[in-house]
């Protein structure tokens, strides 16, 4: 197996003439599950990069201008929660890109990632800060990061590149880099959601996820290697949680044990948030800013302290809406599988 950072080192071929401006063209899929940075014990995971196989071919590099889109290009001026405040894109046949600007000041900034003109492949990146890879993934919002920039960066000259491979659909072999590909990263800051441009509501919600969809984004830790027979997916419908039919700013609450980890698969149909609480204490807030009702995937360890000390116990989970107008929801589930029900006696 070849190490991602190896494979994009190798790709130094410099770029044909610039072409006309390729506009933002990722499609986004009314569920889409987005996969978060674990850090510790009690924030979100990036579901690991899918295996990149052997037999590469060479792809461009990062040799010459970047094609440069307006002061966004072609990210919208407002995205996840964000203003884009500095943006590059690629010109086509290069695969890495690097955003060099002027830090306002701020001590958070939000990157996002764009990548178009590759049908039939999947493009994998990596977001790297000083030499140093800080989040890796499916590029556009697969590839996404929360940057904190350190008190004596602040108002300085900041930088930051995306680098990326093209993998075969399904296989995850390398695969040779599409003539007319491009690759963008973007830098925003935060805003308030009282000072966020929301969309239009539409005149119909999307449809919330059902068990299967829920299932499919789940990827436990400790998922065993398929084997017919072995392990089932199974929805404990005892801790999937959804928004009151007629309030959906009830908070709804569910009690596990301790002694295990849980992924968190949740969804909003409109623009509001989600704040778990473990105990009392607050976890995590997962956040929407429009109606694609996409689904966040996180993990929470309660086999760490203070939750679990050597002897299971009962932990209480609750989760409050905030600002959300429509339905929500959801599903706790052990990352230690559930064993498949045992087959019917024979007759």
């Amino acid at each position: 197996m070849i190490d991602l950072k190896e494979l994009l080192d190798q790709r130094s071929t410099p770029p044909a003439d610039l072409v006309q401006h390729l506009r933002l063209g990722t499609v986004r899929q009314r569920i889409d599950v987005r996969r978060r940075q674990r850090v510790g014990g009690l924030v979100a995971a990036v579901l690991v990069l899918g295996a990149i196989g052997y037999g590469l071919t060479p792809a461009p590099g990062d040799g010459g201008p970047a094609q440069q889109t307006g002061s966004t290009a072609g990210f919208p001026q407002h995205l996840h929660g964000a203003r884009v405040i500095a943006a590059v894109r690629s010109r086509p046949w290069q695969n890495s890109v690097t955003l060099d600007f002027v830090s306002p000041g701020l001590g958070t900034y939000l990157v996002f990632t764009d990548c178009t003109g590759a049908p039939g492949v999947d493009l994998e990146g990596e977001l790297v800060v000083g030499g140093e890879v800080r989040q890796t993934g499916r590029c556009g919002d697969g590839l996404t990061m929360t940057w904190q920039i350190a008190e004596d960066r602040k108002g300085r000259d900041l930088s930051i590149r995306l680098r990326v491979v093209a993998t075969e659909r399904g296989t995850g072999r390398s695969a040779a880099f599409p003539d007319g590909a491009t690759v963008a990263v973007a830098v925003g800051v935060p805003v308030l959601r009282s000072a966020y441009p929301l969309p239009e509501r539409p005149a119909v919600l999307a449809e919330p996820a059902g068990p299967q969809q829920l299932l499919a984004a789940w990827e436990p830790q400790s998922l065993p290697p398929p084997s017919p027979g072995t392990f089932t997916k199974t929805l404990d419908t005892r801790l999937w949680l959804r928004s009151d039919p007629d309030d959906p700013l009830l908070p709804r609450t569910v009690t596990v044990r301790s002694g295990d980890r849980y992924s968190f698969i949740s969804q909003s149909l409109t623009p509001g948030s989600l704040r778990l609480r473990v105990d009392g204490v607050d976890v995590r807030t997962e956040d929407w800013w429009d109606y694609d009702a996409d689904l966040h995937v996180y993990t929470v360890d309660l086999t760490l302290a203070p939750y679990h000390s050597g002897k299971g116990r009962d932990i209480t989970l609750t989760v409050t809406p905030d600002q959300v107008t429509g339905a929500w929801q959801l599903l706790v589930q052990a990352d230690t599988p559930l064993p498949p029900a045992p087959p019917p006696p024979r007759p």
